[in-house]
């Protein structure tokens, strides 16, 4: 309002509120419009006034009711901020009351919020009145399920006299209630259904919930409680949910992506760990919805966008009925107790556990269960056998009865089933509670089939399948024995291909079956636990990257989006916000938030493993008594390992699977799940009271313990790639320096740390070093040392912020670290004094870390094996750069290169890491590392590299130059580049294009001109907007590329028109 003609012109400062009112709406018209013709005319706020009260004149009725209620809001505005204004309309009481309703003088932005509140609650009603009615008639479903498990033979005790059990007749749950003697012998408490029934003596409370009330389903509106069937129904033939409880779950999407591994296409080595293979990111929306009512609702819905596409798995992708969102998987809804969120408010006994020493941990838990528990033998895969078993004479059956597939369903049954408020005395001693439903483990079951499955087509779409065969990746140790025994029964024309385990054991015996199946299963719990890693990875990245791209201004709305409360030392180190009870049912919001509830079933999955899981991912060593025998009597065929050594393996996703199962084993302690399954793993005491709780403690010495393995496996990576030389020769080399460096005074302390690691791998470790060290090794080693700092401050950052979602009473210790720490302090000191890790130096002299330290490395080791066992073998590398790809600018090792983006370009969506050895690939492959601003000059660098192409694209991910003329170039890059989804620009068409799965969609061009348009063929200089490459950026990096493709289509015919897999 400062040109020549406003009001406001010869204004010394810019206009107030009551500026506006006095000089627009209640100065003369005559004045205003510069005429006497408008002279006694009423002015701007006297009209609006009337159009409030009547409508307009006696000649003129306006009968829309939203131009009376702006007009309303005008007049409120003017009263509020004007004293003149508010003493033409008599006083703001009477403006407020002009309509003659109370909802006249509303906001615009509250008006639109009341109106879209009362559409989604009016279709609500319509789907929950549609459903009552499709509940009628529809009983079945063609869902397929797992066989619903059991009661095994491990699962029985030895009845006393004195031992009996009330089963309460109710249908929501079994409770169990049992008095058992302190004296009743090393018999497994598992259940007895030969008991007989008594009188309980205990009276039961309840446990205090962190919710005040549970999600109601979006459409039934009802939170489970007191709906209810007959207990016969959850053991029905019929495998469909219908026949199953109501089990509470939330809409979640599962896709893959390599946003986190950097995308690009296929890197050149098999070994390039940070973009072999894809990742899985998982979202959720925040909707609740009944198992059972989501499937009626997608099978009696007749709108085709409910049903979407029928993918070739034969899973049903469809639509949140509530958000629209995109879903594909239903994770369940796992009641939450205070204890799992708030913490104890003992602030000295918190910072008395935060203060003990690694050793003292290592010498006294649990966790290390081959020294610290003589009760239990470890069997050489996934299980702890209790001892008295393993001594008897048939001691391979009775491994195999004594772990199988349904116990682990039986004890998710029990785990993942909560209804609200629990009863329970923590106080009583002899007083176990069970509560548990297969309907469940049903659900349960389908998302980790559903993770490997979408993972697996993936890679094999990325990679070939032959390809992927020989580098499967972690946590597919059946998959790898499929391929490797089918290959070799396939050379010596024994049997055709099987499937596994068939293929290794052509007749197993019914237990022997049931073990391998736990194993399987066991396997892709810790294929979820690293989706879970990778999408809290993912979107890190994300939300670090908006945050410092924002003002101050938008850093607020950034951190309610992501559910995060701030950033702490230099913005790599997210900060959740503190949970509290009285937020009601939506406890968790926020893109990253959400992901607690993900979490939550994660760990209440992992608990009845906890001690296996633990024993794998941190590889402790084993004592002489509790190795397993040389081979097993019933099956004396070779195995691939279960999980790689944590050295060659992701080491945060070993953390976060040892933090899972902390986790996991606590709450149900603080829940007082001691159920009777005890399932040998020595999950809960059945008798006394719960011990203290110490999931805190416990999981920062996880993070301990992975923060040196990370160091000494970048270490290693460096050695082994710097030098030359076979494994061993390369292995000596290394024992060399670490000799030489012995006697030397001149390093820091962050190098003399790094060199006793070393020392400590290789204290018990025989190498034939007899040269002496090569000019130019020592320098290997310091730069092996920077690099190590440098990532280890990314896992740090990484497992820090994991941890606050995976036990969200851990945020109470980065409350403190909302603001940057002192200058004099470096970052990576606050980062380990945050998390209490002490100096390299303090931390080896340990030896029972040297121990673990010695194990780590000779797992490690490469192996000299021939014929099946070096194909069941794991690839034994030190991984170097690892996902998340762009925790640091400076994301590379020392034979890579790293791209500084020159000026008048913009780096592209993947950022500006070059994988290892890229630039060694093959040099046809037309390229570029980053988008120039001008149209122009992309146009001349694009028609260089493909002069004979009629329609040009170029990949906004990876750079890539293709050939988008109805030959399918694009959509196949998508498979490698992106896992199925990309973003490519159109040259001669100036035009983007989104490609999900072979569907496509058109988007807006960044290239625009002056005026922010996109003319075609007219001849004006274009140039890149950064607010539409940010949006690009934001639908790439924020996985939201495949939703936004699917509601494209659905809303224009443009975008139907392409053909699939035309581009």
């Amino acid at each position: 309002g400062g040109d020549v003609g406003s009001v406001f012109h010869n204004f010394p400062s810019p206009p107030t509120h009551a500026d506006w009112v006095e000089n627009i709406l209640l100065v003369r018209p005559d004045k205003i419009m510069g005429s006497n013709l408008y002279t006694n005319e009423k002015n701007i706020l006297q009209l609006l006034s009337a159009i409030v009260a009547v409508g307009g004149s006696d000649r003129f009725k306006i009968q829309d009711r939203s131009i009376r209620c702006g007009a309303a809001w005008l007049c409120e505005y003017a009263a509020r901020h004007n004293l003149n204004a508010a003493k033409v309309l008599g006083d703001r009481e009477k403006a407020s009351n002009m309509v003659g309703s109370e909802d006249a003088l509303e906001t615009d932005k509250q008006r639109r919020r009341r109106e879209a509140k009362e559409r989604v609650m009016k279709n609500i009603h319509a789907q929950q009145a549609r459903f009552a009615n499709s509940m009628q008639s529809n009983d079945d479903s063609d869902i397929e399920t797992p066989t619903t498990p059991g009661v095994s033979s491990s699962m029985l005790i030895d009845k006393a006299d004195h031992s009996t059990r009330i089963t309460p007749k109710t249908s929501e749950t079994r409770t169990e209630y049992f008095d058992s003697p302190k004296d009743s012998g090393p018999g497994l408490p598992i259940l007895d259904k030969q008991m007989d029934s008594f009188e309980t003596r205990i009276q039961p409370g309840f446990v205090p919930r962190l919710l005040q009330e549970r999600p109601k389903c979006i459409i039934c509106a009802d939170d489970g409680v007191f709906a209810h069937e007959t207990e016969s129904s959850d053991m029905k033939d019929d495998n469909s949910l219908k026949a199953k409880k109501k089990i509470l779950t939330w809409c979640g999407f599962i896709q893959p992506s390599t946003v986190a591994r950097g995308g690009g296409g296929v890197p050149p080595d098999a070994g390039d760990h940070i973009s072999h293979l894809v990742g899985t990111h998982i979202s959720l929306c925040g909707h609740a919805i009944h198992a059972s009512c989501c499937e009626s609702h997608l099978k009696d819905s007749g709108q085709r966008e409910e049903r979407l596409f029928e993918r070739q798995d034969k899973r049903v992708a469809f639509k949140c009925p509530l958000c629209r969102r995109l879903s594909n998987c239903l994770v369940p809804f796992i009641d939450v107790g205070e204890s799992w969120a708030l913490p104890d408010g003992n602030t000295s006994e918190l910072s008395r556990r935060r203060t003990t020493s690694l050793h003292d941990f290592l010498d006294r838990s649990q966790w290390w269960t081959t020294k610290n528990d003589d009760s239990v033998v470890w069997n050489g895969r996934c299980s702890f056998i209790p001892k008295d078993l393993w001594d008897i004479n048939d001691n391979a059956q009775s491994r195999a009865i004594s772990f199988g597939k349904k116990d682990l369903c039986k004890s998710w049954s029990s785990a993942l089933w909560t209804t609200p408020n629990i009863a329970r005395v923590p106080e009583q001693e002899m007083y176990v509670q069970s509560t548990s439903s297969t309907g469940v483990t049903v659900v349960w079951r389908r998302i980790l089939d559903q993770i490997s499955e979408i993972s697996y087509k993936a890679d094999s779409k990325r990679i070939g399948e032959e390809n992927l065969q020989q580098n499967l990746g972690e946590f597919r140790h059946y998959l790898v024995e499929k391929v490797a025994y089918n290959q070799g029964n396939l050379l010596s024309n024994e049997v055709d291909p099987a499937e596994w385990p068939s293929c290794m054991l052509p007749f197993p015996s019914h237990e022997k079956r049931q073990a391998l199946s736990r194993e399987k299963l066991f396997s892709k719990v810790l294929l979820s636990i690293q989706g879970l890693t990778y999408t809290c990875c993912a979107d890190i990245l994300e939300c670090t990257r908006l945050a410092q791209k924002s003002t101050a201004s938008k850093l607020e709305s950034i951190c309610a989006k992501f559910g995060v409360r701030g950033f702490a030392c230099n913005g790599k180190f997210i900060i959740m916000p503190l949970p509290s009870s009285g937020d009601g049912s939506q406890l968790f919001d926020g893109k990253i938030g959400r992901l607690r509830y993900f979490a939550l079933a994660l760990s209440m999955s992992s608990g009845p493993i906890a001690k296996e899981l633990v024993h794998l991912c941190m590889e402790f060593p084993t004592n002489g008594e509790h190795d397993p025998p040389k081979a097993d009597e019933e099956s004396p065929v070779k195995r691939a390992p279960i999980v790689s050594p944590i050295l060659c393996g992701h080491v945060l996703t070993h953390i976060v699977a040892a933090i899972c199962a902390n986790c996991g084993r606590e709450r149900s302690r603080s829940e007082a799940m001691g159920t009777a399954q005890h399932f040998l793993s020595n999950l809960v005491p059945i008798l006394g009271k719960p011990p203290e709780d110490t999931s805190i403690d416990d999981s920062l010495k996880f993070i301990q313990l992975g923060y040196i393995a990370r160091i000494l496996q970048t270490m290693l990576g460096i050695f082994h790639q710097g030098l030359h030389g076979d494994w061993y020769t390369r292995e000596s080399q290394i024992f060399l320096i670490v000799n030489e460096l012995s006697s030397s005074n001149t390093m820091s302390s962050w190098q003399r740390g790094c060199h006793l690691l070393l020392t400590a791998a290789f204290s018990e470790c025989s190498t034939n070093a007899q040269s002496s060290v090569e000019e130019g090794n020592l320098s290997l080693f310091y730069s092996a040392c920077e690099k190590a700092k440098e990532l280890s401050i990314d896992f740090i950052c990484s497992a820090g912020t994991i941890l606050q979602l995976v036990l969200p009473k851990s945020i109470s210790l980065f409350q403190e670290m909302g603001t940057p720490k002192k200058e004099s302090e470096g970052e990576i000191d606050s980062l380990l004094s945050l998390l209490c890790i002490g100096n390299l130096k303090t931390v080896v002299d340990s030896p029972l870390v040297v121990k673990i330290i010695c194990n780590w490395y000779e797992n490690a080791r490469s192996k000299d094996l021939f014929g099946i066992e070096k194909d069941l073998d794991i690839d034994r590398r030190f991984r170097i750069n690892d996902w998340p790809h762009l925790h640091c600018n400076k994301f590379a090792n020392p034979t890579s290169q790293v791209l500084q983006v020159p000026g008048g370009r913009l780096p592209l969506l993947r950022g500006l890491i070059v994988h290892e050895n890229e630039s060694m690939a093959d040099q046809s492959v037309n390229k570029i590392h980053s988008l120039p601003i001008s149209y122009t000059d992309l146009y001349a660098t694009l028609g260089s590299m493909l002069p004979d192409s009629e329609l040009t694209a170029i990949c906004f991910v990876c750079g890539q130059v293709l050939d988008a003329g109805g030959k399918g170039e694009c959509t196949r890059h998508t498979y490698a580049c992106g896992a199925g989804c990309g973003i490519f620009f159109l040259l001669q068409e100036c035009v983007c294009i989104a490609i999900q799965q072979g569907s496509a969609a058109y988007l807006t061009s960044p290239y625009v001109d002056s005026h922010g348009e996109t003319p075609q063929y007219r001849g004006r200089p274009l140039n890149m907007d950064e607010s539409r490459y940010e949006f690009l950026h934001a639908l790439w990096s924020g996985h939201m590329l495949r939703e936004h493709v699917i509601t494209e289509r659905s809303k224009s015919t443009r975008n139907l028109m392409i053909t699939n897999n035309f581009y």
